[in-house]
């Protein structure tokens, strides 16, 4: 008696205040046939809602200024910055790393307005990361220090050398020396796939950008600290399906289905379940539980007054982690008293 079954899955992101939160959405598990009990015989679909919310995972990430020379970097990008101690006169493409500076000290001095340098940090995220500016850190010089514009701007480089802006600030250095250049009013979304990208540019006046240092300590700096926020994700899997069963009236609990959850990294509570029977179905049954395989019950509704049910995950607590976790859905038929006519 048991009819096809096949599942939809939807993970959804939503953004909740400064904070980026997860929505986990399990769309849609239909099951094989659910039972056939006597009469009438119910065959139909269970479609549950799983909301989970949990706080992304952030970390902090300084990069250094690298002098880099014909290293691809993107489709048309390729740096440029030829040896330690150039002192190039005009925009240079070169790199940044997690690791330190390689040269001590070096500069690029501009006669008018444009790119002092694009630095890229050459590999691609593998998921898709809110970056939040902090501080970018660089000896800055100006022609007038009463009146000059540094501008830094985050963006992102596609492999086909597409740039996208993040954000951009502008600076008014008031003095020859090392200055710390507030990023925080910059934040946004880099695409899996896509790199980093930070530019230094003369808006008016700024004469001359320094960088270098050893190791990770600057002299001249050239440092670029962002935060780098990675939403964990939820995902929702097929389980082991029981077959079709057969039950009379006053029958035992019986699975109904199966589903696995495993989280990218963290945990995720998983906090409800909207159940939909197909038409006429709730009648026939006086419990519906989800479960993990040794039947430890998260939540159940008891005699279904409708083919739709709320149900609280709160009898104990379902927590998806890294390892993927199977999870059954669990019905019991009425006693045959109890059965509809």
């Amino acid at each position: 008696m048991g009819s096809v079954f096949k599942r939809v899955v939807h993970i959804s992101s939503v953004a909740k205040f400064a904070t980026r939160v997860v929505t986990t959405t399990l769309v849609m598990l239909i099951l094989p046939g659910i039972l056939s009990i006597l009469q009438p015989v119910f065959k139909g679909h269970v479609v549950f809602d799983i909301f989970g919310i949990k706080a992304a995972q952030a970390a902090t990430v300084t990069y250094y200024w690298n002098r880099s020379n014909g290293t691809s970097v993107a489709t048309g990008i390729t740096t440029d910055w030829s040896s330690c101690g150039a002192t190039p006169s005009s925009a240079r493409i070169t790199l940044m790393t997690t690791t330190g500076y390689n040269c001590a000290d070096d500069e690029v001095n501009l006669s008018g307005a444009g790119n002092f340098f694009e630095m890229f940090y050459n590999t691609a995220y593998a998921s898709a990361t809110t970056v939040t500016g902090v501080t970018f850190k660089a000896q800055i010089e100006a022609s007038n220090y009463s009146s000059n514009t540094f501008k830094g701007t985050l963006f992102y480089v596609t492999s086909g050398g597409t740039k996208t802006d993040l954000g951009s600030v502008n600076f008014t250095t008031p003095a020859k020396a090392v200055q710390t250049v507030n990023l925080s009013t910059i934040s946004g979304v880099v695409p899996a796939g896509a790199k980093l990208g930070f530019r230094a540019e003369n808006v008016s006046n700024v004469t001359r950008v320094r960088v270098g240092g050893t190791g990770t300590s600057g002299a001249f700096f050239g440092e670029l600290v962002v935060t780098e926020t990675l939403a964990a994700t939820t995902t929702l899997g097929d389980g082991t399906d029981p077959g079709n069963t057969s039950l009379a009236p006053g029958g035992a609990a019986t699975n109904a289905g199966a589903f696995s959850f495993q989280t990218s990294s963290g945990t995720d509570v998983i906090t409800a379940a909207t159940v939909n029977l197909a038409a006429g179905t709730s009648a026939g049954l006086s419990l519906v539980e989800i479960t993990n395989a040794a039947g430890t019950v998260y939540g159940s509704v008891t005699n279904p007054a409708s083919d739709t049910s709320a149900i609280t995950l709160s009898t104990n607590t379902l927590t998806a982690t890294t390892t993927l976790t199977e999870y059954r859905i669990r019905v019991t038929p009425k006693s045959h008293t109890n059965m509809p006519a």
